[in-house]
């Protein structure tokens, strides 16, 4: 049972709350970053951050009521696209 319905409860906190940030690296999260001795010579750390920004906007916009539950033939199209157990695309 949850606190709250599912339809006031975002992805965003879900993910938060279990793992504390959304940021693909530290030197781009919001609410913890970290310093990173390359950060005025990275080329990677503005697509991070975009990267970041981007995750963030969709987990907070979409809320628990927003997910289709899982099939098994949704579990067999993410297979076929090639989203497997071993991470490849």
């Amino acid at each position: 049972m949850l606190a709250k319905s599912a339809r006031e409860i975002t992805v965003g906190e879900v993910v938060r709350f279990f793992d504390g940030v959304l940021a693909p690296i530290g030197c781009v999260s919001v609410n913890h970053p970290t310093p990173c001795s390359q950060e005025t010579v990275c080329r990677f750390r503005g697509l991070l951050l975009d990267i970041r920004n981007t995750t963030a906007a969709l987990m907070d916009r979409t809320t628990l009521a927003d997910l289709k539950p899982v099939t098994s033939g949704a579990l067999r199209e993410t297979a076929e696209r090639g989203f497997g157990d071993d991470g490849r695309i």
